[in-house]
């Protein structure tokens, strides 16, 4: 019988918080191994996600690779994985270990690397969804400057909790670790039932050789989920890895996207689909009028559709509306006369030297403030070194 018995089906709070606490605190009383770490997603969330910068970041599809068993990982991460496999089948051959766990005798991948593309552009569509269907205000908009107008207070109201921008998305709690590349799951059970963490992973005779095995390769194990593994990217094994690969350098110089970078293109593309999403259910708007004899009489008004003029609508006001959100995002750190002012010299920047040139200059000035506020640079940088301990 488990002594940890929470699960994700729980109806009683109070219960599902005792049961979790006792977990936190009594799971792994009687073993103690440094390679097993006290990593939460929640306080560790960008761990993978952003580069030394605090920028945030994808991986190069180029850089990831299939592992054992048609599950995706960093290339790196993948090959260490793969020397995870093969060491544990050596050890069954030789009868080190015991040959009948579930999940700690033949060890296999069952999830890795997630798209970041494909989980935002899901994300997106339920953002402007709900834009659409439940806050326009549906007979004010005539053209897709109007329906513009309405999405800045739109993401004042989504505030930092909601993020609109693809960077901003990455930084956040609404996206899943897994997009790095570096998070490996070896385990099919659900995430938060603690009964077969402890059966199949903490009392499994196996899961020593496991957490050594691990540590040898340079993955983290995660007491809140041992079953997830976590490419330790400044351990010695996975240095190594890294050095002998392209080129050298940082892991985040040679494999990753600076997200950024895609931020505006993403957006516009989304704004303007569902835009035209929005006039395919609403082509002609009937409106209630009174003449001047005051008799009521319904008024047919057709919405401007011409794709060519959306796109140069949205070129028009781009600079405003995408740092305006970019400072909603970062929790209003510049007040609106220096939103103002950053506006003005990203549209001379742009006619000077181009686009990206501008978004560069955008990302600098909000990059500056990263190291001083709460849950910055330094705040984050401790908590990668409290990992070490």
């Amino acid at each position: 019988m488990s002594n940890f018995k929470a699960t994700n089906s729980f109806k009683l709070t109070r219960f599902a918080f005792y049961e979790r606490l006792r977990y936190k605190l009594l799971a792994y009383e009687n073993i103690n191994h440094s390679n097993l770490k006290n990593i939460s997603f929640s306080s560790l969330n960008l761990y993978g996600k952003i580069n030394n910068n605090y920028d945030a970041v994808y991986p190069d599809k180029e850089f990831i690779k299939q592992t054992p068993n048609n599950k995706y990982a960093l290339g790196v991460v993948a090959d260490a994985f793969s020397s995870v496999i093969e060491h544990f089948r050596r050890a069954n051959n030789l009868e080190r270990i015991d040959p009948n766990q579930k999940f700690l005798t033949d060890i296999k991948c069952h999830s890795g690397y997630i798209d970041p593309l494909d989980l935002y552009n899901s994300y997106i569509n339920n953002v402007l969804d709900i834009f659409n269907k439940d806050y326009l205000k549906v007979n004010e908009i005539k053209s897709f400057d109007d329906y513009l107008h309405f999405f800045l207070p739109y993401a004042r109201i989504l505030k930092a909790e909601f993020p609109i921008t693809f960077s901003g998305w990455i930084k956040s709690k609404r996206c899943s670790p897994f997009i790095s590349g570096l998070y490996l799951n070896v385990s099919n059970e659900n995430f938060g039932d603690d009964p077969p963490k402890e059966q199949h992973f903490i009392n499994s005779p196996n899961f020593n050789f496991y957490l050594d095995t691990c540590k040898s390769r340079g993955f983290y194990v995660a007491k809140s989920n041992p079953s997830i593994l976590i490419a330790d990217i400044n351990s010695t094994p996975m240095k190594n890895r890294i050095n002998a690969g392209k080129g050298g350098g940082t892991i985040f110089n040679n494999s990753f996207k600076q997200a950024y970078q895609d931020d505006m293109r993403l957006l516009s593309l989304k704004l303007i689909e569902y835009y035209n999403t929005f006039l395919n259910n609403r082509q002609q708007l009937f409106i209630q009028k009174i003449s001047k004899d005051n008799k009521v009489y319904t008024s047919i008004e057709y919405i401007n559709n011409n794709n060519i003029n959306n796109i140069n609508k949205f070129n028009n006001i781009k600079y405003k509306l995408y740092i305006n959100i970019k400072n909603i995002e970062e929790n209003l750190v510049y007040g609106q006369a220096d939103i103002d002012q950053f506006v003005i010299k990203a549209k001379k920047i742009e006619n000077i030297f181009d686009n990206s040139t501008a978004i560069d200059y955008i990302n600098i000035k909000f990059r500056s403030t990263y190291a001083s506020k709460y849950g910055g640079l330094n705040y984050y940088n401790k908590k990668f070194d409290s990992m070490e301990g």
